[in-house]
């Protein structure tokens, strides 16, 4: 399935489950969406449970439903 123009929105939290968040985000990325990870603090680093990091692209506050697919 192509998904050249969805959106979609990862939450993410310090303690998150690396499996949880990794394959789904490449899985998309890979089908062609544009992945936004959204945690409490925008440029914020989230550990995972076994010491993966990501880093949130925008603070759960400053997004609306509106904005994703």
């Amino acid at each position: 399935m192509l998904l050249s123009r969805a959106r979609v929105a990862i939450l993410v939290e310090d303690l998150f489950e690396e499996a949880e968040l990794t394959s789904p985000r490449d899985r998309l990325t890979a089908a062609g969406a544009t992945v936004v990870l959204v945690g409490p603090m925008a440029g914020k680093v989230y550990t995972g449970k076994h010491g993966g990091i990501v880093t949130a692209d925008l603070a759960a506050g400053a997004v609306l439903v509106e904005d994703f697919d």
